[in-house]
């Protein structure tokens, strides 16, 4: 482990001094500051696993459910979470809610799923 610290910014920094060069034809939605931080910063708040999935499945597959706790951990525009995981007939979908950023964070939350699920089962894939 690097001992590195990591804060997706989206709504908060000033575009006018970033350090980036971005084109005009491109857009920079937000930024990620990466570094050795102070101290080893503090856990966010989530929501319980029933108000992020469904699942057709009782009990759920355990790479679903190391995918969704992989999720649960993502960062998310203040905190908060607005996404859905639906696993129905062996197809998992991922849903944006309404909330500021919610496309970004539904990326940021989709490869966080990603990352647990094939912890468990290697072989998965978004379908």
């Amino acid at each position: 482990m690097a001992g590195l610290n990591t804060c997706w910014v989206a709504l908060t920094y000033r575009k006018k001094v970033l350090a980036a060069t971005v084109a005009d034809s491109e857009a920079c939605p937000c930024v990620l500051a990466v570094g050795h931080g102070s101290n080893q910063g503090f856990t966010h708040k989530t929501k319980p696993v029933e108000k992020l999935c469904r699942s057709d499945c009782d009990p759920m597959p355990d790479w679903f459910e190391a995918g969704i706790e992989a999720a649960r951990l993502a960062p998310t525009a203040l905190n908060q979470q607005r996404f859905l995981i639906v696993l129905e007939n062996g197809a998992v979908r991922a849903e944006a809610l309404a909330g500021p950023c919610s496309s970004i964070d539904l990326g940021i939350v989709k490869r966080h799923f990603e990352l647990g699920a094939r912890s468990v089962r290697p072989d998965w894939n978004w379908e």
